[in-house]
């Protein structure tokens, strides 16, 4: 049962469903996190995963590449009403290979609003390139009222197993870190902030 207020007069369902300060979820790690976002006011940030690096001899050396780390972004929305609401976070990447790390996606009502990239691939003499970020702020589906975006860092290259790594740009912990080997994953977190 709803309570009826001046905002919301005839109880719908349009009331404020959490309280200010609740984090709806915080995960890092591959997951699709799906829910109908009632409306207010929110913080979401996500992070791609960072990529990982490969070896190779140098004269007599065993020498090493990192990838770059996966971009974060972290914005502010007024969400009007109920929507769906999608973000995908991206897994780790194991072993070498010179892989890339995955992007983390944001969307609204199927249509994209943040891209958080991946780090690059490190190769041969040299280390992977940081992700890039993305923010759709011309959907009509929300208001951005701010946005935190921090492209990733590069790897470098050196010594097998002290390369340098591409180092986390997140606000929360080490997500999209990039390294020689086995990557850390991206992540994601929804917080609600108020009613408007």
């Amino acid at each position: 049962m709803t309570i009826p207020y001046n905002f919301d007069p005839l109880g719908s369902s349009n009331m404020p469903t959490y309280d200010p300060g609740t984090i709806l979820i915080e995960h890092s790690g591959e997951y699709t996190y799906n829910i109908k976002l009632s409306r207010g006011v929110y913080k979401i940030a996500l992070c791609g995963s960072g990529g990982t690096g490969t070896v190779w001899i140098a004269g007599s050396y065993g020498m090493g590449s990192s990838g770059g780390s996966g971009a974060f972004v972290e914005i502010e929305i007024f969400n009007p009403r109920n929507q769906q609401l999608q973000i995908y976070a991206p897994p780790a990447r194991i072993n070498r290979g010179s892989q890339a790390g995955g992007d983390a996606v944001m969307t609204l009502n199927n249509v994209e609003i943040v891209r958080a990239g991946g780090g690059r691939p490190g190769g041969a003499g040299y280390g992977g390139s940081g992700g890039t970020y993305t923010v759709n702020s011309s959907s009509g589906l929300i208001t951005i009222l701010s946005t935190n975006g921090i492209n990733g860092k590069g790897g470098g290259a050196g010594f097998s197993g002290s390369a340098p790594e591409g180092a986390s740009v997140s606000l929360y912990g080490s997500w999209g870190t990039g390294r020689e080997v086995n990557s850390n994953p991206g992540g994601l977190r929804v917080e609600y902030l108020r009613y408007s």
